[in-house]
């Protein structure tokens, strides 16, 4: 009997996921494992979208659904008597053959008229209904929300901040694309820069300015003062500091 992984009917999201720096999401998929007997929903892990040679060989079969859908709709699929049917036909009609070069799957004729039957389901299972609206990350939190972030904001108002932004009604039916606690880093790096530079006038010589990091989400000056050195940056509280580093030598 075939194995069939549900995702969580609460996940709105489950087959969406686009990498760092990625133009595009990442391919999406309803996937029968025909050695193991399982079917699964998921997002191809490889940058471009290759597959791997269970999928190329024929093994895993993979059926391209939108990465939009939400978990609701995937676990309606996955419960619909006729979607489960079908899979065990698949799944009964296949053996793995070896070829002289490598072991390939083969599909009897009836699990290959069940193939075409699943692929027409899904071409017209689901409606606009069922999937999700992906809202750009800065689209969504620049224009509106960026502006209660300033320079001053502190550590524990900019959590709560990344908290209140990340939750989204469920009457909105959405997603963020891209990452939020990133997002409201840079913001306030920008407004910090300018702040400092602002305080950091031609009276003072700047010696060295450190970019923002992941381990330092936070700009920090070094410039000479009367023959010393200091630091200029911004506490956990949102309050600027500066610290003494060295007398500079005469």
């Amino acid at each position: 009997m075939i194995t069939i992984n549900r995702p969580s009917s609460t996940d709105r999201s489950p087959l969406y996921h686009k990498y760092p720096q990625q133009t595009n999401p990442q391919g999406a998929y309803i996937e029968i494992d025909c050695e193991n007997e399982s079917v699964r929903a998921y997002w191809n892990g490889e940058i471009g979208n290759a597959i791997p040679f269970s999928v190329y060989h024929g093994h895993d079969r993979r059926y391209g659904v939108p990465g939009t859908l939400h978990g609701m709709a995937i676990t309606r699929l996955f419960e619909d008597p006729e979607f489960v049917a079908l899979c065990q036909r698949i799944v009964d009609g296949y053996e793995s053959h070896w070829d002289g070069n490598n072991h390939v799957a083969r599909l009897d004729d009836d699990a290959r008229e069940a193939e075409q039957e699943l692929e027409s389901m899904l071409e017209r299972y689901f409606d606009e209904e069922d999937n999700v609206q992906v809202w750009d990350v800065r689209e969504y939190l620049y224009e509106e929300r960026s502006r209660e972030i300033n320079a001053e904001t502190s550590d524990d108002a900019l959590a709560k901040w990344v908290a209140d932004s990340e939750n989204i009604s469920d009457n909105d039916n959405a997603i963020i694309d891209g990452d939020v606690e990133d997002f409201a880093n840079e913001h306030r790096y920008e407004k910090r820069t300018e702040k400092i530079e602002q305080r950091l006038d031609d009276d003072y010589e700047v010696l060295e300015y450190r970019n923002m990091s992941r381990e330092n989400r936070n700009p920090v000056y070094e410039y000479e003062r009367n023959g010393k050195k200091y630091n200029m940056q911004y506490d956990a509280s949102g309050t600027i500091v500066e610290t003494l580093v060295e007398a500079v030598a005469a």
